[in-house]
C-alpha cells in the first residue's frame, strides 16, 4: 500500500512540474508567460492592488487587450524598471499602441510597441500577489523551512524506530 501511495506521489509530481513546464514557464526558461503583480489602482475596477496576473506572450496584440509592458526606450520614465499593466485603445504594432487605465481619464504618454510587450493578461488571481508578497517575508521563509527540516528529520527517526520495532518472521523485533 505505501509503495502505490509513493509511486502515485511521484506521478502528481510529474505531472504539476508537466504543466508548469508547459503553461507557466518564464521567458527567462524559454516559456512565454510571466507572472504580474498589480501595485496601483489605474485598471480598477477590472484589477485591484496585489492580485496576481498571469501574462502570456502573443504573436500579436489588439486594441481592447489588457497589455503589460515596459516603458519604451526614449519616452520619459523609461528605466524606471515599472511594468505598466494598461488597456490596448489605440495603435497598431509597428506604429506603436496608445494604452490607458481602466481609470484614467487621459491616455498614457507611452507609445508601445510589439518588443515593449511583456504579454497580455490571461487569467487574474484575486490578491494572491498580496498573499505571495506576505509568504515571502524572509522570517515565514525561514519558518517554513526549519519546519521542513524538523519534519523531514522527524520522519525519517520515525521510520527507522518503526522499522526496528516491527518483528521479523520469527516474531523477533
Amino acid at each position: 500500500m505505501r509503495r502505490v501511495r509513493d509511486i502515485t506521489g511521484w506521478i502528481l509530481l510529474g505531472t504539476v512540474l508537466a504543466g508548469w513546464f508547459l503553461w507557466l514557464r518564464p521567458p527567462a526558461l524559454g516559456g512565454t508567460t510571466s507572472l504580474v503583480v498589480v501595485s496601483g489602482t489605474s485598471m480598477y475596477p477590472s484589477f485591484e492592488p496585489g492580485d496576481l496576473l498571469v501574462v502570456t506572450e502573443r504573436p500579436r496584440y489588439d486594441v481592447g487587450q489588457v497589455a503589460v509592458y515596459d516603458i519604451p526606450r526614449g519616452q520619459p520614465g523609461e528605466g524606471s524598471g515599472a511594468r505598466i499593466v494598461h488597456r490596448l485603445i489605440g495603435g497598431d504594432q509597428s506604429a506603436g499602441f496608445t494604452t490607458q487605465g481602466d481609470n484614467q481619464d487621459a491616455a498614457d504618454p507611452w507609445t508601445p510597441r510589439e518588443d515593449d510587450i511583456v504579454g497580455a493578461v490571461a487569467h487574474r488571481l484575486p490578491q494572491a500577489g498580496a498573499w505571495i508578497g506576505t509568504a515571502m517575508q524572509p522570517v515565514l521563509i525561514a519558518a517554513a523551512g526549519g519546519g521542513v527540516g524538523a519534519w523531514l528529520g522527524y520522519g525519517y527517526r520515525g521510520r527507522r524506530q518503526l522499522e526496528r520495532s516491527v518483528p521479523d518472521e520469527n516474531g523477533a523485533a
